[in-house]
């Protein structure tokens, strides 16, 4: 008998491009912000389990939730950087 018609196994592999993803959350809460890397490495972590579980919905979800976590994360640093040039420019010139 085949197994054709059934469901099939989980796959052993990690998810697609985890590591490029793991790669951003980290560089995200070494440079860009801290909380929003944390809670991407975390998310990452239990989408590529979801994945290698065969819960794919569960993986959309989590991965889903990466991406906005490292979103924010990217705007909120672009954002400090601009603050810190802008006042760091300002004491300068008012010292």
């Amino acid at each position: 008998m085949n197994n054709y018609n059934n469901n099939p196994m989980p796959p052993n592999q990690s998810c697609p491009s985890f590591g490029l993803w793991l790669a951003l959350s980290i560089v995200c809460l070494l440079l860009a912000n801290k909380i929003c890397g944390i809670v991407a490495i975390v998310y990452i972590v239990f989408a590529n389990t979801a994945y290698m579980q065969g819960n794919y919905e569960k993986y959309e979800s989590n991965f889903k939730t990466v991406k906005i976590a490292l979103l924010i994360g990217v705007i909120l640093g672009i954002i400090k950087i601009i603050f810190r040039l802008f006042f760091g420019m300002v004491s300068i010139l008012f010292l």
